[in-house]
């Protein structure tokens, strides 16, 4: 499973460049290449005395990290020389640039999978690992016949592990903010089953919410409606869209819901789509 023309086009799956020039080096895998986002949210522990609980004070949160399980796959001597170069750069992102210019590694950029959140986001690396298997052909030689510098195995594993990283100058600006969708993005968009913890079937059988009455468990006023009602799919769209329209910001609520149903004929056929045990999220 590859992208092609993927350096020329930009069609690249997971890229890690040391800059945002065209002259800088970069590493493109071609083939589908998982990649983990984290971070940690960090508290400090408050204990009280004789009681089974604590009080809880938000400290930080961290820098995002990624792990990138990346796949270098050559099928031809050309693309053996290509990845033996990524990896070759990996290897040199490692490194200070000592007795020279005395730099040290490089902020590298990040993208992957076309997302707004991951896209030349500036990071650190912070380990590789390139695995050698023993289970797989290799490519020892160029198309003319002569020794490849460096032979590679036709798929190589990289693990790469980087963390976001910002100037003072730019978490000042706060660069490290990312865009976020709202709930109006997705009313528009790909109405949800859930709306502001509410399960879709609330809203069923055809008749509106009631706006303005208010609930207050859930902070929203949709009164009236039976929860064993199905709805169909532009029911679902117009009652979504008109929530997001006059429903004010409210503070985020833990709720529980019971009992979500799908008309049969938005899957086809079958059986409505039913979930019965009661759920809590966030509203």
């Amino acid at each position: 499973m590859t992208a092609q023309s993927t350096v020329k086009n930009g069609t690249y799956k997971v890229k890690i460049s040391s800059g945002t020039g065209i002259g800088d080096a970069f590493v493109v895998f071609e083939a589908f290449s998982p990649i983990s986002e984290g971070r940690s949210v960090n508290y400090q522990n408050n204990d009280i005395v004789h009681l089974p609980t604590s009080i809880l004070s938000y400290t930080n949160t961290s820098a995002r990290h990624f792990e990138i399980a990346g796949k270098l796959v050559s099928r031809t001597p050309s693309e053996a020389m290509a990845n033996s170069y990524y990896v070759d750069v990996i290897r040199s992102w490692a490194l200070p640039d000592f007795g020279n210019s005395g730099a040290t590694p490089p902020v590298l950029y990040l993208s992957a999978y076309y997302n707004k959140n991951i896209n030349k986001v500036p990071c650190l690396l912070r380990s590789y690992g390139i695995a050698y298997p023993e289970d797989v052909d290799w490519i020892y030689i160029n198309s003319d016949g002569t020794s490849l510098a460096d032979p590679m195995p036709v798929i190589c594993t990289i693990q790469v592990t980087l963390e976001e990283a910002y100037s003072p100058a730019q978490i000042t600006k706060q660069n490290w903010r990312m865009t976020m969708l709202t709930i109006n993005d997705v009313a528009n968009k790909a109405p949800p089953f859930f709306v502001y913890g509410q399960p879709a079937g609330n809203y069923g059988g055809g008749q509106q919410p009631t706006i303005g009455q208010g609930d207050s468990t859930t902070g929203i006023g949709f009164t009236g409606i039976a929860q064993s009602n199905i709805l169909t799919a532009g029911q679902i769209s117009a009652n979504i869209s008109a929530a997001a329209k006059a429903q004010p910001a409210t503070a985020p609520k833990l709720v529980a819901s019971s009992t979500l149903q799908l008309a049969p004929s938005n899957f086809g056929s079958g059986s409505p789509l039913q979930s019965s045990s009661p759920t809590s999220m966030i509203a």
